[in-house]
């Protein structure tokens, strides 16, 4: 049986993997934790294709067929001349932001929480 992995883009990882199931990713070995994986090795700026297997013991069970899941890559940060900032003329005045599209984020503290 073909592993069904699929990607989270939300929190950057593999998802659907069988629980206390053994898998290599591009032929390496891969340490699930909550049958999960981290997409941080794998999301680039550049799109790449992995190659899962679910491993078998030999015994009872053999290897899967390969997946093959495609990864998107990530987006480029918009250039300074993409985002307008404008400042309040005045103390407690408004400014503004413009260049801002409905699939980007951004924050007022640098991301910190």
């Amino acid at each position: 049986m073909t592993p069904e992995i699929a990607i989270d883009y939300t929190t950057e990882e593999l998802i659907n993997f069988v629980e206390d199931g053994t898998y290599t990713i591009n032929g390496l070995d891969v340490t699930l934790t909550d049958n999960k994986l981290s997409l941080a090795n794998y999301i680039t700026n550049e799109q790449i294709t992995l190659s899962i297997v679910k491993k078998g013991n030999n015994v009872t069970t053999v290897a899967s067929e390969a997946q093959t899941l495609i990864v998107k890559a990530r987006p480029a940060a918009p250039t300074k001349s993409e985002i307008i900032v404008t400042q309040p003329s005045v103390i407690g005045g408004k400014g503004t932001i413009a260049g801002i599209a409905d699939t980007m984020e951004y924050s007022t503290n640098n991301g910190i929480n």
